[in-house]
């Protein structure tokens, strides 16, 4: 894809059905089961190496050994280095013979990972921290096996804030953070519950503690530990347990929108996130391998029984097509098939762009990922051309105008041409692992075939999806336009993605979108400005209905357009900068109706229609919309810090939260933004710190600035207020060199200090703001005449978008009472004209 997105993760599990004697007797190795596991996650290393995770749980361990382990890395290379370090403390402790690698009961008491059930998970990061303390699986200790519990998966949840909350209220504690905390949890505390009732039971008629222990082992209900569990869950997922006597469990989601395949055969139950892993570490047939369906249970016990249940009832099959097509390994019968029937079903989309001149038209594809669309659109491409042909063919002949040079016309001429145009160096693949910095180093990723492209030529490229389109302007087409063609098409095979994903793949941020930027432009552009406002307050009203009553207000957007002028609108915006080529480009998408007859079964297009399968997407969609909306970042799931405080704690909560947007408004003050179009004054933050910070009521800080003066700045229509009128039109503003005379010094190194709200007034209501900004050292600026922010903001920031876009929000600073902060700067730049993103602050 020529935009980077992270994927949610990949799963892998394998539980040995015979004791490890007979995996050393066949195979000749007591580590079968470790090096399967390790296999199983290299042939799904595309679903994630930010960070990796291992676990163990050996049966039937002695009293006084430990029985569960776990390794983490979030390092480089993280898969291989993790099995590295392992194997080579396993090679470590046979040469000081501390145990027998022909001696499978010493391997299994001495290597960590000589046990029976296996489990192993792979992570592209959408949420929390990139460190080694977010990877899977997540592990709750206990001195007693049953309590024990480790769990990992590939999911997320859309209401990590109300499952919080229930724990909170049940009296937890838990440590916000992912949502895979808030599971293990969960199901922890039920399985503590049903181990609590299971002793209490038995020590009334069991004296013998080890005899109690394995009654709770052998009596202990999965089964109904997962279902009052998973009753609350909202969200796509596929998750494993494992307790510590062994037990195993493995569940899929009501909606099967995440992925998960079994395989049971007489020596080995192994699940995965993908088929051919399974197909090909275990060198087993596709039919073989088996999809658990919505809201499947297995249960495997330490005994090694196998139970195939399901844990609530089994809703609409809706599985996320973004994983199927374009994150799944394309060596899939039916995906690479899938995926073939997707690039075919562009081609009369164009053929139409192209004026049916394939003579003059070059196929290609970028990025690798997009190969095999790319066979199937040639292939359409050749079978579009021969019916064109023959159609043709037949009417000369029924005309009586064929001849010999109409055959070699039709025949031997304007045929469709593909060439291998933009080549990846793979040496360059290890450093674009993560978004920051892919800007620089993409267009070195890639190199193109000079001298196949004619001037007069169209390059017609296919990709996988386009989603932010940041990557396609500032890389892909400059790159492509190295071979100076006529025209470059870029050819989606999904479809225009306007909503946001809350299942696991990180397209979240529906400003981000480049669909949702084409069509709000055309709204703006068109003076629908308030339809973009009435979106927000019904997206508002959405939020305060129950759940289940929720609807899509974001739809509305793109009601009144085609996908054509949508597309053509992304077209313009994703034109390359700043280059000496100047010919045309034209993106194309595919179709809604296309993508469902190209997959077979059903598949989920919630991106691309706003379709939920759960109602937890509905309260994301309008969440994500109210984010943009008012200027924050963040993913319109993130875990509110609010969601999970107790009422008798929200004023002071509130407070905290006020403070940090507080923070984040100040700082839009320090940046490059005020009147004329030339910028005159220059404003750069060198040192942005929190002084004197103190629990929700205090706050101090302190800006080190630079500036650069050239032109002091003045407005002279109105001499010391600036009025909004008519939403910043020119004529009330001149330039300085209309009023202001000479130059002056620049001052460097100044201090801005925000001093902390006095003790008189609470903390948390920030309409009664009397804080100032003190410009402390700004006394020598003679050209500028300086004037009060609160003179040049109205008492409704609302009724500007310009400046509520500056502000990023119509509602946290002013409301009832005017904004009393007193700054003395002049600007450079008109307001009506923002575009800025400045960073936050985390106090």
């Amino acid at each position: 894809m020529s935009d980077f997105l992270k994927h949610e993760c990949g799963i892998a599990a394998v539980r040995l059905r015979k004791p490890l004697e007979y995996y050393y007797d066949r195979y000749n190795t007591c580590l079968w089961g470790f090096n399967k596991l390790f296999l199983l996650m290299e042939k799904q290393h595309n679903r994630g190496h930010d960070g990796v995770g291992i676990g163990c749980a050996k049966l039937d361990m002695p009293l006084g050994q430990p029985y569960i382990f776990r390794r983490r890395d979030a390092d480089k290379d993280s898969l291989a280095s993790l099995f590295r370090q392992e194997i080579k403390a396993y090679n470590k402790l046979a040469r000081k013979e501390f145990l027998d690698p022909n001696n499978p009961s010493s391997v299994k008491e001495r290597f960590d990972f000589g046990g029976e059930v296996l489990i192993g998970h792979l992570r592209y990061g959408t949420s929390g921290d990139f460190d080694e303390g977010s990877c899977h699986p997540y592990l709750r200790r206990s001195n007693w096996p049953t309590r024990t519990l480790m769990v990992m998966g590939n999911f997320n949840m859309t209401n990590t804030g109300d499952l919080n909350r229930k724990l909170i209220n049940r009296g937890q504690h838990p440590v916000f953070g992912t949502d895979t905390q808030t599971v293990l949890e969960e199901i922890g505390f039920h399985l503590d519950e049903a181990h609590s009732d299971l002793y209490r039971t038995l020590r009334d008629s069991l004296s013998d503690g080890h005899q109690i222990q394995e009654q709770i082992s052998a009596q202990l209900d999965v089964e109904s530990i997962i279902k009052i569990s998973a009753q609350p869950w909202d969200g796509g997922y596929a998750i494993v347990g494992v307790i510590g006597n062994g037990d195993m469990f493995v569940i899929r989601d009501p909606r099967g929108i995440r992925p998960c395949h079994m395989l049971i055969n007489e020596e080995v139950i192994a699940f995965a996130s993908e088929r051919v892993p399974l197909m090909t570490v275990f060198e087993t047939a596709a039919e073989e391998i088996h999809v658990l369906p919505p809201a499947a249970l297995v249960i495997i016990k330490a005994d090694g029984t196998i139970q195939q249940t399901t844990f609530t009832e089994p809703q609409a099959y809706t599985p996320c097509s973004f994983e199927r097509i374009y994150f799944s390994r394309g060596n899939d019968p039916s995906i690479y098939r899938e995926r073939k029937a997707m690039g075919a079903a562009l081609v009369p989309q164009i053929a139409e762009s192209i004026g049916h001149a394939f003579d003059s038209t070059v196929f290609s594809f970028i990025p690798n990922t997009a190969e095999t669309a790319y066979y199937g659109m040639m292939d359409g491409l050749r079978l579009y051309r021969r019916q064109q042909v023959r159609s043709e063919l037949l009417q000369s002949l029924a005309e009586g105008t064929l001849t010999p040079d109409k055959v070699d016309s039709l025949i031997l001429k304007n045929w469709p041409t593909g060439e291998k145009i933009a080549h990846k160096d793979i040496k360059m693949r290890t450093f674009i692992t993560q978004e920051k910095g892919r800007e620089q180093l993409v267009s070195h990723v890639y190199d193109i075939t000079y001298g196949v492209i004619k001037e007069s030529d169209t390059l017609c490229i296919i990709d996988d999806s386009i989603v932010r389109g940041t990557t396609l302007k500032k890389s892909i087409l400059k790159i492509l336009a190295r071979t100076n063609p006529e025209k470059i098409i870029v050819c989606s095979t999904a479809p225009q993605i306007r909503y946001p994903d809350c299942y696991g793949i990180d397209m979240s941020e529906i400003g981000k979108f480049i669909a949702f930027q084409a069509a709000v432009e055309l709204h703006r552009r068109a003076g629908r400005q308030e339809l973009i406002d009435r979106i927000y307050e019904e997206a508002k009203a959405e939020l305060a209905k129950p759940l289940d009553e929720m609807q899509n207000a974001i739809k509305k957007l793109y009601e009144g357009f085609t996908q054509e002028e949508i597309s053509a609108e992304i077209s313009q915006m994703v034109y390359p900068e700043k280059i000496a080529w100047h010919g045309d480009v034209e993106i194309i998408f595919q179709t809604i109706e296309n993508l469902h007859a190209s997959i077979k079964g059903p598949c989920g297009d919630w991106y691309f229609t706003g379709n939920y399968p759960t109602p937890g997407g509905y309260a994301t969609v309008n969440s994500a919309f109210i984010s943009w909306y008012q200027g924050q970042t963040g993913r319109g799931y993130e875990l509110p810090f609010w969601s999970v405080v107790p009422t008798h704690l929200l004023p002071q909560a509130h407070c905290i939260l006020n403070a940090a947007r507080l923070v984040q408004r100040f700082l839009i003050l320090c940046f490059r933004h005020g009147i004329g179009h030339d910028p005159r004054t220059h404003v750069v933050v060198q040192n942005i710190s929190l002084a004197n910070q103190r629990p929700y009521r205090k706050i101090e800080l302190r800006v080190t600035m630079k500036t650069h003066v050239t032109d002091g700045s003045t407005v002279q229509s109105t001499r010391h207020s600036f009025q909004l009128t008519n939403d910043l039109h020119r004529p009330f503003f001149r330039r300085t060199r209309d009023a202001a005379t000479r130059k002056t010094c620049g001052e460097k190194r100044h201090h801005i200090f925000l001093l902390p709200q006095g003790s008189t007034h609470r903390g948390d209501q920030m309409m009664h703001l009397r804080q100032r900004l003190q410009l402390q050292d700004f006394t020598h600026l003679h050209c500028a005449i300086f004037t009060h922010l609160s003179e040049i903001i109205p008492q409704q920031v609302g009724d500007h978008h310009q400046l509520r876009n500056f502000f990023f929000t119509r509602l946290q600073l002013i409301r009832r009472a005017p904004v009393f902060v007193s700054i003395c700067m002049a600007w450079s730049r008109a307001l009506d004209r923002t575009g800025f993103h400045p960073p936050t602050m985390n106090p």
